[in-house]
């Protein structure tokens, strides 16, 4: 929710940018016009939406405030850098990278600290793609497995988390990476409320989880943020052992398959999307794989489902509407279970699907602010204000 309202504030802005020059010119046109004169510009000249979507976007921090029943009213900052680490005369290019730290606090007393990072070296050589963070939050409980107890019969658990999360890959051929995934996770603190689903599964009240594996990595798609044709695919293992100093001992094996295709006419695409977790082992409650969220199975609450196995699948149509619009359509459908014989080709399909706006921040990243709307077979509806595509 609060990327909708870092969208008004740019709008906003812009009308004040504006006021500040007497001749009514916008900021990203006083640049192009004394380009030979250095320029020392102003916070509101930066977060100008005109410089935004036509300039060279790099380090953008945006004041952020949202609201979600989870967390009341929220407040905070986001700072933003994007650059290429492609240099003149470089034989090989590299894609977008991005570095942003995002602060915020709730009037539910809950604190988030969240830096985020993908980055490509110069010709792609190394690729690194993480996140860490410090977040005193809380999550819903329904219970366990697919099957579940009623929506208004969730549980509520209270608890801090301290977390990093990595993949390090070297290039062994373009676009093909190969090198290890990290996981550290520590929950400390935790206290349910209205019931006693966590108190029942190991790691009720904490948990400390260090796991460290191979990953294979093949992106083949024609743009990090904005993919509209091409495919990719990563498998993963992390080992997480009290070797490495884990109270906890399981495998986490995951794969992730897409695929995009372009339409010959009107410019629009089909994306697909399948996934599998599966964590044989002793896994701690707040490790589980789970349902929901704003990536896949969009509509159920994040952790709606979950369970030791998980396989999902999605698939879009994205759809331009003139030279900054975009409408999407999507659908998709997933599974969780604490054995494989749980899983049914026929029955048990958690549902979910909707539709979206997509609206162009910035030309040169093919970066676009999502809002989407959707629902599911359980009769609930979520709406998400994002940035960047959901795959």
């Amino acid at each position: 929710m609060k990327q909708f309202f870092v969208l008004l504030f740019c709008l906003a802005l812009e009308n004040s940018s504006k006021a500040q020059d007497p001749a009514g010119v916008a900021a990203s046109d006083t640049l192009q016009q004394h380009d030979s004169i250095p320029q020392k510009l102003t916070l509101l000249q930066r977060l100008n939406p005109k410089r935004i979507m036509s300039g060279n976007l790099s380090f953008v921090p945006i004041p952020t405030v949202g609201f979600a029943p989870e967390t009341g009213f929220s407040y905070g900052a986001s700072f933003n850098y994007f650059f290429n680490a492609t240099k003149a005369g470089d034989k090989d290019s590299a894609r977008e990278s991005f570095i942003w730290l995002s602060v915020s606090h709730s009037t539910r007393n809950q604190l988030v600290i969240e830096p985020n990072w993908q980055v490509y070296t110069r010709g792609e050589k190394w690729f690194t793609r993480g996140q860490a963070g410090y977040t005193r939050f809380f999550e819903r409980l329904w219970g366990f497995g697919n099957n579940n107890v009623g929506e208004d019969d969730f549980s509520d658990v209270f608890y801090e988390r301290l977390y990093l999360q990595g993949v390090l890959g070297r290039q062994v051929r373009r676009n093909v990476f190969l090198g290890m995934r990290a996981n550290t996770s520590r929950m400390f603190d935790a206290v349910e409320e209205r019931s006693e689903f966590a108190t029942l599964m190991p790691g009720a009240t904490e948990s400390f989880v260090n796991g460290l594996g191979p990953v294979f990595i093949a992106d083949r798609r024609n743009h990090p943020y904005n993919t509209m044709a091409g495919w990719y695919a990563e498998a993963s293992t992390l080992f997480h052992h009290r070797a490495f100093g884990s109270q906890f001992a399981y495998n986490d094996i995951q794969f992730d398959v897409r695929k995009y295709w372009p339409m010959k006419k009107g410019g629009g695409s089909l994306a697909v999307q399948a996934v599998a977790n599966f964590l044989p082992g002793d896994v701690p409650w707040r490790e589980l794989t789970r349902v929901g969220g704003p990536n896949i199975m969009r509509g159920f609450f994040e952790g709606r489902y979950r369970g030791r196995h998980l396989m999902a699948a999605q698939a879009e149509f994205r759809q331009p509407v003139g030279r900054f619009l975009k409408f999407a359509a999507f659908i998709g459908t997933a599974q969780v279970g604490n054995q494989m014989a749980d899983f049914s080709l026929l029955h048990n399909h958690r549902i979910a699907g909707g539709g979206g706006i997509r609206i162009l921040l910035n030309r040169k990243r093919q970066l676009y602010f999502r809002t989407d709307i959707a629902f599911t077979n359980d009769g609930t509806r979520a709406v998400y204000f994002r940035l960047g595509e959901a795959f």
